[in-house]
């Protein structure tokens, strides 16, 4: 019995240990949760203060966006597919003049002006139909029946476009602008009529300096179009000698930014080329940026001519002032000194003739028959040379051997070549024929002839020449003499300068008759050169037109 009864105390009180475990287990389990409790209830609180604050932003950002929204630049209009105004913000309602309880739920068409409407309709189409965005311009009065002009910018709200659907329209007074465009347009077409009714040749260019614009002026003179001078086309018309030189100004002015003026030649409608002077200035946009060139193109082309004229004229009376020099020269001078010596001769045989021996009386012949020779030679060259000066000669090409003109002056100068030992020959073909003035062609010879004896020494040769070539006959005077430096060369055949060298026996000249025969050779449709080295003698050459029938 007492077995029993300890037995059982022991498991009352193995259970009653049991249960105090169990307890002390449910508090720590009990602690633990409530720790985590508080932990969660503090995240929850601060979640809560952080979406407090968030609301209040949002709040905040609401109000700013909706103060945006109704008082932005632009008005913004919710649309349907009919143009019903759905909603609309402050200044859209400012923009009407109207408040937003009078434009709800009222169609957009009623506030545009007829014209415009289609455009619209159209408008709205295009943002519904094809679900994007789309814009125009269009005309709108007031409630107060005021107009302006409105850029219209549309969106679709909704994705698919069914019954209900809407678009959000922004709308921006561009009355100003339209204003600016409109002035601007008038502007120019004011410059337009401008440029088209002034007689010169206007024209435009942009930054890059291609041409934009022509008037009708350049039109006209050139035959051409705008389209076809657009851009650097139009260089197609200047004269290729001067397009080098004005692409040079026109691009160094451009990258300089500067002013330029420049004279070159156009080619007209009518394909003549005419002088004009081109002047152009830069023009620039009001933030200073370069914008291109704007310019214009007089027409000089008479000008020019006057100027030719003025200086051919100028050139002809300083050659006329030349020959007057030395006409005054020939007769102050190389026509004096003959005729001095000639009279001083004869005064000796009339003052002492009966005192003089024969020989000297035949020396005294002999020295005033050379002085009347060369007097008489220079007589014929001036008086030759004069009525060529005055236009009063006779001009009677024919058709001459030249073998026969060759005998003939080496019949006149023969003796004078065997006074100094100087042997005249001639190769030519005998029946070599030119057309010239007999009596020119002579007077030709007669000057270069002389010249070979007079600067050739004693014992020296003069010889004549004639080679014919397909359409000229060269014919050449050459000689043995004392030659000509190349400076004493371009001193020849020139009246303004005065050339002239005493012969090997001292045979005075006058200049006059190289001048002669240059004159005489090109009316006669030849040239005349020289070819010459210091004492290596002179070759003259001179070409006639050859007559072979």
């Amino acid at each position: 019995m007492n077995s029993k009864s300890d037995n059982l105390e022991n498991n009352i009180n193995k259970k009653q240990e049991c249960n105090l475990e169990h307890d002390d287990i449910m508090k720590s389990d009990v602690q633990v949760l409530q720790k985590e409790l508080s932990l969660k209830q503090r995240e929850l609180e601060e979640k809560n203060r952080e979406l407090f604050f968030l609301k209040q932003k949002i709040e905040s950002l609401q109000v700013k966006n909706d103060k945006i929204y109704e008082h932005s630049p632009a008005g913004y209009f919710t649309f349907d597919r009919n143009g019903i105004i759905l909603s609309l913000n402050h200044t859209g309602s400012e923009q009407l003049c109207a408040s937003k309880e009078q434009l709800l739920n009222k169609s957009f068409v009623d506030f545009i002006i007829p014209e415009y409407c289609l455009q619209f309709n159209m408008h709205l189409n295009n943002v519904f139909e094809y679900n994007t965005r789309h814009s125009c311009e269009v005309k709108v009065e007031r409630k107060d029946k005021s107009l302006f002009y409105a850029l219209l910018e549309s969106i679709p709200s909704n994705i698919n476009a069914g019954h209900g659907a809407s678009c959000i329209t922004t709308l921006i007074d561009i009355t100003m602008l339209k204003v600016a465009q409109d002035a601007l347009k008038e502007s120019e077409e004011r410059f337009k009529d401008i440029a088209d009714t002034t007689p010169v040749l206007m024209w435009i260019s942009d930054h890059e300096a291609l041409f934009t614009f022509v008037n009708r002026f350049w039109e006209q003179f050139t035959g051409r179009k705008l389209s076809q001078e657009i851009g650097l086309n139009w260089i197609e018309g200047i004269h290729p000698d001067d397009l080098e030189k004005f692409m040079s100004v026109y691009k160094s002015s451009c990258d300089d930014r500067k002013p330029f003026e420049i004279e070159y030649r156009l080619k007209s409608k009518n394909g003549e080329y005419r002088w004009l002077v081109n002047k152009g200035v830069p023009r620039f946009q009001s933030d200073g940026r370069f914008a291109g060139y704007i310019g214009s193109c007089t027409d000089i082309n008479d000008q020019k001519v006057v100027e030719e004229t003025v200086k051919k004229y100028n050139e002809e009376l300083k050659t006329l002032n030349a020959s007057k020099d030395k006409f005054f020269s020939i007769i102050a001078h190389d026509l004096k000194s003959p005729l001095s010596g000639l009279l001083g001769f004869t005064e000796i045989l009339v003052d002492e003739f009966d005192t003089l021996q024969t020989e000297e009386i035949k020396e005294f012949i002999g020295h005033s028959n050379q002085a009347a020779i060369n007097l008489n030679a220079l007589l014929e060259n001036l008086l030759e040379w004069s009525r060529i000066q005055t236009g009063n000669f006779t001009f009677h090409p024919s058709r001459v051997n030249v073998t026969a003109v060759f005998d003939d002056i080496i019949s006149l100068f023969n003796q004078n070549a065997r006074n100094k030992k100087i042997k005249i020959e001639k190769n030519v073909d005998a029946a070599l024929y030119v057309v010239v003035d007999k009596n020119m062609f002579n007077t030709i010879m007669r000057n270069l002839v002389s010249n070979g004896i007079k600067f050739t020494k004693e014992g020296g040769n003069v010889y004549l020449t004639a080679i014919a070539n397909e359409k000229f006959v060269n014919i050449a005077i050459q000689d043995s003499g004392i030659g000509l430096s190349q400076e004493n060369i371009s001193k020849l055949f020139r009246i303004d300068v005065n050339y002239t060298t005493p012969g090997t026996n001292k045979e005075r000249g006058t200049g006059l008759g190289l001048v002669l025969c240059k004159e005489l050779v090109e009316k006669n449709g030849g040239k005349i050169w020289v070819e010459s080295e210091l004492g290596k003698g002179t070759k003259f050459i001179f070409s006639l037109p050859k007559n072979d029938s």
